[in-house]
């Protein structure tokens, strides 16, 4: 018995874990986004969250930006990922101020996004989320809204990226 143990540990940690690193390295199979809307009381405004993979985000800001690469210098790279951002996304009210770009950070495989709407009086919006839709046909962008204990959750994807909703406290 002792036999089997020691032959399955070696088997395991000699054989498997190599092969593990080696799936752990591969390209992730999926190309989603995830949007987080919550409405804030305390600054009157509504703050955005995007969480895109790194990867992906930078092979979209290369194809826009034809390679330059936005993480080079803070600046000029805030101001293409800004760029990207106008083209790609957008959340506004009618008649009301401009979403203001708030900054990004990067963390393991992921990039947050971090914007910022202000609305003293939320009701409706509407919203386009097309971000790596010109990179990947099979990219989905989902979008969860909260407004109080109200609760919403949108699907976004290539050709379907835009949409209006109205919601109540």
């Amino acid at each position: 018995m002792r036999f089997f143990r020691v032959y399955s540990f070696v088997f395991l940690f000699g054989i498997l874990m190599p092969c593990w690193n080696v799936m752990a390295d591969a390209k992730h199979p999926f190309h989603t986004s995830l949007t987080s809307v919550k409405y804030s009381a305390e600054s009157k405004s509504w703050e955005i969250s995007i969480r895109v993979f790194s990867d992906d985000f930078e092979k979209g800001i290369q194809a826009f930006s034809k390679n330059t690469d936005y993480r080079l210098e803070k600046d000029a790279g805030n101001k293409v990922m800004q760029a990207y951002l106008a083209r790609t996304f957008n959340i506004s009210k009618p008649g009301g101020p401009a979403l203001t770009f708030v900054g990004h950070e990067e963390e393991a495989d992921v990039t947050w996004i971090y914007l910022e709407l202000p609305d003293p009086a939320p009701q409706k919006l509407a919203m386009k989320n097309g971000i790596l839709c010109d990179l990947h046909e099979d990219q989905m962008n989902i979008v969860n809204v909260q407004l109080g204990k109200s609760k919403l959750s949108f699907l976004m994807k290539r050709g379907e990226d835009t949409g209006q909703w109205e919601i109540s406290n």
